[in-house]
């Protein structure tokens, strides 16, 4: 279709486009004039950045270690989906007491439609947009949401420093116990010994010993440490599909940076190994009083220094906890709204408007696929990829012969047209013309057309036949109402002359009628038979013209079978009955074939086939 034709089906269907417009634009209108306005409050947070780090006894850095080197997700997002969650959006209904038409607490569901989040670009600030019918309340619903999410991330933040203060808390109450049985086995053994201190060159032994030793179990817990890490990088890197995966040469490159750290801390505790056993060997030459004297000093001292880092550490995390703040931040409260953000009337009339316009002409292109009736003569040409002959009106009664019975209706002026065309392709000035009529469909008006044309061309001065090879369908007997006794199949099989099945109406001297009576039981085969073609060559030799009225072109096989022997194909088309399908599948038919097609007759065409007729007529003068 050109742009033409999509015009004209808006044109034609301007009603359709017209209904739908108004309709919906009237209901678009109804609506934003009774729905309730709302309204919209804003309040700002600010994330802040927590740069303090983990701290604490058996930090090793791993963690800045895999946020440097695997993809983190950004953080914005992570606070805006977990403002969303059940438990804080929940805790905002209790605390603003939103109920539902029945008085129960609002749903989560519900509740969490009435806000949006927006991070503002290349910032830590997140926007909360609350909306609701009353401006006071979409302030409140804003302002409540930022609060219950600022203690949210406060809890959060004191409950990772007192999960660490706790452990170490539990750690404390073992490691008292350990220095009161060290200071209990030293007391009892300087008792049952008699001895009370060692001399000044092993107490300084004594202590070296059990700043290495602490120095040991330090390091040998930050290797236990380095080896779970390791343990979870290796299963990440041999799950299936990690290669492909895209942080893999970050994790394969972590993995390498826990092997560089466990060399360095496993070369530190090789030294600190063999100072301890240089310590040890040195020891061995003192008496073994004061040997076993110098090994219960250095267990009581190892055990206090740990539990005094313990405990060093357990009054700093208490300190932290204390200091532990949200990592929200308040920065704009939400204040009530002064005009409504809904409903958008003039955005959501002009949206109706388009929206309204557009559907219209869906509906209409709807209308036409689904119809799949051409919208004008144009298309029937442009289908058929033939000119027009001419354009019969349709007939409001049924009159069969309007040639004789209404010489000067419109339909035959219209016909008289169609003849005129015919002899200007010089089909009826030549000596024997044979002209096959047909259509892509029964019920067309091909065999009323027919019959009319040939009464007209006959009344012309020519001695015209014509003949019904429609076997199947005989009609000519009600269009002449005249019960014919024989026809053409009666002649086909041998049961009677072509002198029996002639008839000539007394009102037409010069027009014979060759009618199908009977139905064969085998038309194709008779209408391919060596009689039939011996049938058309007599009445060419006979008669000036010949006018085949034929089956469908679309409907059976012998009606192209026919036309190769024609001197001309005239094609007719019902615009009021005719469809799209049939046409194109009868143009199908005839292309390629080299049919001598001299144009198609547009039958039934009413005043909006883009076709006028003018209101005169003939009048006999005295």
């Amino acid at each position: 279709m050109e742009f033409i034709d999509y015009w004209n089906v808006i044109v034609r269907r301007k009603w359709v486009i017209a209904a739908s417009f108004f309709v919906i634009v009237a209901a678009a209108a109804t609506y934003v004039l009774l729905a309730d306005p709302v309204y919209e409050s804003q309040c700002k947070i600010l994330l802040v950045e927590d740069r303090a780090g983990g701290g604490g006894f058996g930090d090793m850095g791993l963690e800045n270690i895999m946020m440097q080197s695997i993809g983190r997700s950004d953080p914005i997002l992570t606070q805006i989906e977990i403002i969303k969650t059940r438990p804080i959006i929940e805790e905002v209904i209790r605390r603003c007491d939103v109920r539902d038409e029945e008085g129960k607490l609002a749903a989560y569901s519900s509740f969490l439609g009435k806000f949006s989040f927006e991070h503002i670009r290349q910032t830590n600030i997140v926007k909360i947009s609350a909306r609701d019918t009353d401006p006071q309340r979409a302030a409140l619903y804003a302002n409540t949401l930022a609060e219950v999410f600022s203690e949210q991330s406060q809890h959060l933040n004191q409950e990772n420093v007192r999960s660490a203060k706790e452990f170490i808390e539990s750690q404390l109450i073992v490691q008292k116990e350990k220095v009161e049985e060290a200071e209990n086995a030293l007391m009892e053994f300087k008792t049952g010994s008699h001895t009370v201190a060692l001399d000044q060159e092993t107490s300084i032994r004594v202590s070296a010993m059990a700043e290495l030793e602490a120095e040991r179990i330090r390091l040998e817990s930050e290797l236990r440490g380095l080896e779970a890490q390791r343990e979870e990088v290796e299963k990440r890197l041999s799950a299936v599909g990690s290669q492909a995966a895209p942080h893999y040469t970050s994790f394969a490159n972590t993995r390498e940076q826990i092997n560089i750290n466990e060399t360095s801390l496993t070369a530190r505790l090789r030294a600190i190994n063999a100072q301890l056993n240089r310590q040890h060997q040195s020891m061995k030459d003192l008496p073994p009083l004061e040997i076993q004297l110098a090994r219960l000093i250095r267990n009581e001292r190892i055990m206090n220094e740990i539990y005094t880092n313990l405990l060093s550490q357990f009054e700093e995390y208490k300190i932290r906890e204390a200091a532990q703040v949200a990592s929200i931040k308040l920065i704009e409260p939400a204040v009530p709204g002064e005009n409504p953000v809904l409903p958008q009337k003039k955005r959501g009339v002009a949206a109706a408007a388009l929206a309204g316009l557009f559907f219209g002409i869906g509906l209409s292109f709807f209308y036409e696929y689904v119809k799949d009736k051409p919208y004008n003569i144009g298309e029937i040409k442009k289908i058929l990829q033939t000119n027009s002959l001419g354009a019969v009106p349709y007939i409001g009664k049924k009159v069969n012969i309007f040639m004789k019975d209404e010489p000067h209706s419109l339909s035959a002026e219209a016909l008289r047209l169609v003849y005129t065309n015919l002899k200007f392709k010089n089909v009826l000035t030549e000596e024997n013309s044979s002209i096959m009529i047909s259509s892509a469909q029964p019920g067309e008006g091909k065999t009323t057309l027919t019959a009319n044309l040939a009464y007209f061309i006959a009344d012309m001065g020519k001695k015209t036949a014509l003949v019904s090879l429609d076997l199947r369908r005989p009609a000519l007997d009600k269009i002449f109402s005249t019960r014919f006794k024989k026809g053409i199949s009666d002649y086909l099989i041998g049961e009677a002359d072509l002198d029996e099945i002639a008839w000539t109406p007394e009102y037409a001297s010069n027009l014979t009628i060759f009618p199908s009576v009977r139905v064969p039981p085998n038309p194709a085969e008779l209408i391919a038979s060596p009689k039939m073609l011996y049938f058309i060559e007599e009445l060419k030799e006979t008669y000036d013209v010949v006018l085949f009225d034929t089956p469908p072109i679309t409907m059976v096989a012998e009606t192209l079978y026919l036309a190769q022997g024609m001197k001309g194909v005239v094609l007719v088309a019902d615009y009021a009955g005719t469809s799209r399908r049939g046409l194109r599948h009868m143009q199908e038919m005839l292309s390629d074939k080299n049919l001598p097609v001299l144009g198609v007759i547009i039958n039934k065409v009413n005043k909006n086939a883009g076709f006028k007729y003018g209101y005169y007529s003939y009048s006999k003068k005295a």
